[in-house]
């Protein structure tokens, strides 16, 4: 009798294993890493785009993009470590987690969404989608820099993210972005050490674009490969 119990534990336990299997595969063929959980198929099939774009795009740096990632789309979602009270936190599009390399989404037409906008323009499926690509970057800036990740100052970590998200988004929206934003456009970060918590803090948006444009004029990819490399003074953690 052990031995039968024994044999249909074992039996379960590879079945339990296929299935698990089968479900981070199917999510998205192509990077069987990846798990989609609560996403609709138009979700599941942008997170799937979004991550190709960011594999394809640090491949280039001779980064491979292929840890493990699990996303959750969700109704609303709100950052991790605030007052239990919902009154008293505040919903955020998403954010991902350092500690169990998760990303936490809401959907891209959740109600909670329908007064959001991003640099002045009205909340889209492709802005939404976009912000797919900024928290992919956090999670493999993070995996590349590993245990030093937090050498990296924040808002270093948040320029990278806008950086690639910018610069990955559909050009269409790309130029609708830059378009309602010309002022920011001629008025990029001059030095590396503008980038801080403070320029951060005042305008998360304005922030982005002024740092897009001023990791372009620095050199774009081959400067966030330096960046991570720990090649440029004035982006570590102070």
């Amino acid at each position: 009798m052990p031995g039968k119990i024994n044999l249909l534990s074992s039996f379960f336990l590879i079945i339990g294993l296929l299935f698990n299997a089968t479900t981070w595969a199917e999510d998205c063929p192509r990077h069987p890493q990846l798990h989609i959980e609560g996403g609709t198929s138009f979700e599941i099939q942008e997170t799937c785009r979004s991550f190709e774009k960011i594999a394809t795009f640090f491949a280039r740096m001779g980064i491979q993009a292929d840890d493990k990632l699990t996303l959750h789309f969700k109704d609303i979602v709100y950052l991790p470590g605030e007052n239990e009270s919902t009154e008293n936190r505040t919903a955020v599009y998403g954010y991902f987690d350092t500690d169990t390399r998760e990303i936490h989404l809401m959907h891209f037409q959740s109600p909670a969404q329908e007064s959001r906008s991003a640099w002045g323009l009205a909340w889209t499926n492709d802005l939404a989608s976009s912000f797919l690509l900024h928290e992919m970057t956090h999670l493999v800036v993070t995996s590349f820099l590993g245990a030093d990740f937090k050498r990296l100052a924040r808002p270093w970590h948040e320029a990278l993210a806008y950086a690639v998200q910018l610069e990955l988004m559909p050009v269409a929206l790309q130029k609708e972005v830059l378009s309602a934003q010309k002022d920011l456009v001629a008025d990029p970060f001059t030095e590396v050490r503008s980038i801080n918590f403070m320029s951060y803090a005042v305008d998360p948006d304005s922030f982005a674009i002024r740092a897009f444009i001023a990791i372009q004029k620095w050199g774009g990819r081959d400067f966030i490969k330096k960046v991570l490399d720990n090649q440029i003074p004035g982006t570590e953690e102070e």
